[in-house]
């Protein structure tokens, strides 16, 4: 054999050998690549679902509380209607097959019981019930089995019209978590009859959880099938392109090799740079779509979810920019409401009396008011607690409390002075909201105190031993709800060093992160052991009771208004 030809062989053997090694190179580089790209993918994916869970979770939650509520809200209101429309027959309540159903129905989902739901007459049985082994039973031998804060929170419904709680459920057969188990009562107005729901909000939330999260885990799959699929092919072809390359040698190999591996890598490479900049914020992903169709396809996707993000990303700053608008008119609305409520300045007379007055509203704008003002030699005394919270309720407030003053101007009677104002509000209420109210005139010449009640909370009677009374137990219908209710106005005589406590629903039912009410005991006690103090010290020395009971976070609207006899 001629040396050249040797020599030429050697060189083939050599190209190769080189080839084979390059080629198989190559591909072990792939591999590393490939396996980089798909820990990188699988992780963004995984990052953003748990991302989806958190904000489901967070959202579903208050709109479930919400839910229950007016579900109890509005049951209610049927039965009140049904109730007085058959002469207040508890038996026909009882054999309405209807309403049975409605209460029934109200505690499943996907046939699945979540929660329970009683229609209890107060103080004496439940008439009806989703467990019908409940019907008849004694609400006292009832509550006996029931969880503290559940019992607590049914016997609170003598301070207030409706109650929404968190609670522990103690059966041994289904331990829970008590986050979830939420409770919604209320009082039916114009009868003896309270409506109760409790349920899981684990088990309600449970079936669009459920959805939710196979439909995420159904797309992050299929988006991994595709690139496993992908990568998959990918090794396939490499193998392939490894044998052709040592039966074609050096002429083909190494550029087919390295021509296919720069194929696969460069789309992923770049799809890889893109993706790395949602990280940091940058949504607007445009890559053209090149390579196989899995690859394209997941382009096309990483294109479609950039844009997704961005324009999400848009609305959520604008969604910002209109909070931050709401938040500015909000506080114009807080600095005008604070102007309409009087204060009591050095130019203010006090004509046989001391006052303190203080209103703390838990958001920016509040829904109670207090009013008090001379007409002629006596003086009007107004305090007030309007349903709901925030705008809706402030605007009703500031409605209520210009015809409340209107009012007092002209009619000297709390009686006919709360039928005039509940006539007027009623007229054209619409969202149907409503306000407790208690007013009263103090007359300075003859120490009489005459006053009516429209549903709020009794004024407390502080006599100089320190002996409390309660007054106004006589009306408890609201104004702005029933057009043509009538009030009843009491009279009492007031002696030197007397006082009198007017407060809203917001200190008694003010509780601790343990969930304990303040209560009116506490209260009681409170003004009791400080009687020494002027009524503005008095009001301050309550309110910052209140708050470090609550652990600084208000729950509630608090208004108080102290008046004393000197």
């Amino acid at each position: 054999m001629k040396i050249r030809t040797r020599f030429a062989l050697i060189i083939v053997i050599i190209t190769v050998v080189l080839a084979v090694v390059l080629s198989m190179c190559n591909l072990l580089y792939d591999f590393a690549q490939q396996d980089y790209y798909l820990e990188s993918a699988d992780s963004i994916i995984n990052d953003f679902t748990k991302w989806n869970d958190i904000n489901s979770q967070r959202n579903l939650g208050p709109f479930a509380e919400r839910y229950i509520q007016l579900l109890a809200k509005d049951l209610g209101y049927i039965v009140r209607r049904d109730f007085l429309d058959n002469r207040k027959d508890y038996d026909y309540l009882t054999g309405n097959k209807e309403l049975r159903k409605m209460l029934f129905d109200s505690t499943y989902i996907n046939e699945l019981q979540v929660g329970y739901a009683a229609l209890i007459e107060r103080d004496d049985k439940i008439i009806l019930c989703s467990d019908m082994s409940d019907e008849g039973v004694n609400v006292k031998e009832w509550l006996a089995k029931c969880d503290v804060i559940l019992t607590e929170g049914y016997k609170s419904l003598d301070n207030t019209d409706s109650l929404n709680f968190y609670y522990e459920y103690t059966s041994p057969d289904t331990p829970r978590d008590p986050d979830n188990e939420y409770a919604s009562a209320f009082k039916i107005p114009d009868t003896n009859l309270v409506l109760l729901y409790s349920l899981s909000l684990e088990d309600y939330l449970q079936p669009i959880n459920a959805e939710m999260s196979l439909k995420r885990e159904s797309e992050a799959k299929r988006i991994m099938r595709l690139i496993n699929y992908e990568f998959s092919q990918d090794r396939k072809f490499s193998a392939i392109y490894s044998v052709l390359s040592v039966l074609i040698i050096y002429i083909f190999a190494i550029p087919i090799i390295l021509r296919f591996s720069k194929s696969i890598t460069d789309p992923i490479r770049k799809l890889r740079d893109e993706v790395s900049k949602l990280g940091r914020g940058q949504f607007n992903i445009n890559l053209e779509a090149k390579g196989s169709d899995e690859i394209r396809d997941l382009i096309v996707s990483m294109n479609y979810l950039g844009k997704e993000l961005a324009d999400f990303t848009e609305n959520l700053k604008t969604e910002i920019m209109q909070r931050q608008r709401m938040e500015t008119e909000i506080s114009i609305a807080h600095r005008i409401q604070e102007a309409t409520l009087p204060k009591i300045g050095s130019d203010f007379v006090f004509k046989g009396f001391d006052l303190g007055v203080k209103l703390l509203p838990a958001d920016k704008v509040a829904g109670d008011f207090y009013d008090f003002f001379y007409c002629a030699d006596k003086l009007a005394l107004a305090i007030g607690d309007v349903s709901g919270k925030g705008i809706s309720a402030a605007f009703f407030m500031a409605i209520a409390k210009a015809i409340m003053h209107n009012t007092i101007l002209q009619i000297s009677e709390p009686d006919k002075v709360l039928t005039e104002v509940n006539r007027l509000l009623s007229q054209r209420n619409d969202a149907n909201m409503f306000a407790t109210v208690f007013v009263g005139f103090f007359d300075t010449l003859q120490s009489e105190f005459v006053f009516a009640n429209a549903g709020h909370d009794n004024v407390l009677l502080i006599k100089v031993d320190g002996t409390i009374h309660e007054i106004g137990e006589h009306q408890k219908i609201p104004i702005g709800f029933l057009p043509k209710s009538s009030y009843i106005s009491e009279k009492i005589k007031l002696e030197k060093n007397d006082i009198l406590v007017f407060y809203t629903d917001g200190i008694t039912e003010a509780h601790s992160p343990d969930k304990e009410f303040f209560g009116l005991d506490r209260l009681k006690s409170l003004i009791r052991n400080n009687l020494n103090m002027k009524p503005q010290e008095l009001c301050d020395h309550i309110v910052d009771n209140v708050d470090a009971f609550e652990d600084h976070k208000f729950y509630d609207d608090i208004t108080l208004m102290i008046f004393k006899k000197t």
